[in-house]
């Protein structure tokens, strides 16, 4: 995942072979889509948007 755009060592591209490809886009969609996005001083944030929270 991207944090507001920013990479260091996330990927940009994942190979994966035609025949998982079905499964893996379910799995990762379904990861997506329940990652906690927003204030980095709450505990269950996962990502947010801002770089300099401490």
């Amino acid at each position: 995942m991207r944090n507001a755009g920013q990479v260091c060592t996330s990927p940009t591209r994942f190979f994966v072979h035609e025949s998982i490809f079905d499964d893996y886009a379910d799995a990762f969609v379904k990861r997506a889509a329940e990652t906690v996005v927003g204030d980095g001083s709450v505990d269950s944030v996962e990502i947010t948007p801002w770089s300099d929270i401490v």
